[in-house]
């Protein structure tokens, strides 16, 4: 149980510092090619922050499809691990001719034996 709590810690905070990480770069990429550029540091400023914004909206869409991905493997397995219904009773003429195929096989071994 405790594994378990761990790993999804661990999950929820290594998806975290990815996205910090990516907003990141991308700031610092964007305010270098506005630099480039021989745009103010204002206008620099305002590149990284619109590369920033448009890293996070690719980052959610990529956890979205993820989870939805997560959601469906899930749904899958509880399909296959859940408990079968049972069978229902064999029919009446079903057990009859059970019934007729094990007499049938006894009378012939008794005639093999006389």
């Amino acid at each position: 149980m405790a594994e378990n709590a761990m790993k999804s810690y661990s999950n929820q905070l290594s998806m975290g510092v990815s996205i910090l990480v990516s907003m990141a770069t991308v700031f610092v990429v964007c305010y270098y090619l506005a630099g480039t550029m021989n745009a103010s540091k204002a206008m620099q400023a305002i590149c990284g922050m619109v590369g920033m914004i448009i890293i996070m909206i690719i980052e959610v869409v990529l956890i979205v499809i993820r989870t939805n991905d997560i959601d469906e493997h899930v749904a899958k397995r509880k399909k296959k691990n859940a408990p079968r219904p049972e069978h229902h009773a064999p029919s009446k003429w079903a057990a009859e001719q059970d019934e007729k195929r094990e007499a049938g096989g006894a009378n012939k071994a008794n005639r093999l034996v006389m």
